[in-house]
């Protein structure tokens, strides 16, 4: 995709880009002159829009003006296509040829039986390995089944730790704007509070704005609190995003514990894929 901006800019705005590239050419020496050769954001784009002379996209991109026109550069995306429960296979032109039961089972479903599995043959060839080390029924595992959850922690509220858009794989707590707006549902306003619904938080003594303690088994952490009738009374949620250290004058200096205190290391039996939201933690006035 193409970015084109909707408007022109207001003022003397940049785009962030073109803001390194002049803080580059004013850096002076070598740096300089690699900035200098670079010009701006546009010119890169230029280049790159180079590639698609020898590699045209199947919407007519060939270069930079039908690029800037359309706003995207594709190729057909999907080799194969379902229709009416028969599977076809683009020719270069249209989904035209009908593949056959050994060709779908070699190229889309690779499974024993070639077809999609509600009883997964994968696990059924593994059912005394994964039973031996899980406990679980042999003959009831390979089969989609519901299993009573294990919730530890030794609480009464589920614990529920959102990583939000803002977070930015862990960037985002050391940028002022990124702080001022980051929260599940109330406005961040300089921190992450902890959202509890009215009826839980009058059963414990505390008031919308109140520090509250959130303890487990395995550790405790710290934030303020606010009312919010939109959680579930059996949940709190703290946004997985500050209680930072290190880092920066701005994250260190957030008065939000971190989730991770709190929330017990417990990975799925079968996946071993971490289970964040499992732990269960009591709340009490800070």
């Amino acid at each position: 995709h193409l970015r084109v901006p909707a408007v022109d800019p207001i003022y003397d705005t940049k785009y962030f880009g073109d803001v390194l590239i002049e803080i580059g050419k004013r850096m002076g020496g070598r740096m300089a002159e690699y900035f200098e050769i670079l010009g701006d954001s546009e010119n890169v784009l230029r280049h790159m829009a180079k590639g698609f002379e020898a590699n045209p996209g199947d919407n007519g991109v060939d270069g930079w003006d039908a690029w800037v026109e359309k706003g995207i550069w594709y190729k057909k995306p999907y080799l194969w296509r379902l229709r009416d429960g028969a599977f076809y296979e683009w020719d270069g032109r249209d989904y035209a040829r009908e593949m056959n039961a050994e060709e779908v089972k070699a190229t889309l479903l690779r499974t024993p039986s070639g077809k999609f599995e509600f009883r997964s043959g994968l696990l059924a060839a593994n059912a005394d390995w994964i039973a031996e080390r899980t406990g679980r029924d042999p003959e009831r595992l390979m089969f989609p089944i519901w299993e009573e959850p294990a919730h530890p922690g030794g609480g009464d509220l589920y614990l529920s730790t959102p990583k939000l858009a803002l977070h930015a794989e862990g960037r985002g707590a050391n940028i002022p704007m990124v702080i001022a707006h980051l929260q599940p549902a109330l406005g961040g306003r300089g921190e992450a509070f902890v959202e509890i619904h009215p009826a839980t938080a009058a059963a414990r003594g505390v008031a919308d704005g109140d520090r509250v303690r959130i303890s487990s088994s395995v550790g405790a952490t710290e934030a303020r609190c606010r009312v919010f009738e939109g959680t579930r009374p059996d949940t709190i949620v703290l946004p997985m995003e500050y209680g930072h250290w290190a880092g920066g004058r701005w994250s260190s200096a957030v008065p939000t514990g971190h989730s991770g205190d709190c929330t017990v290391n417990q990975s799925d039996r079968v996946t071993g894929q971490c289970m964040y939201y499992s732990t269960k933690v009591t709340v009490s006035k800070a």
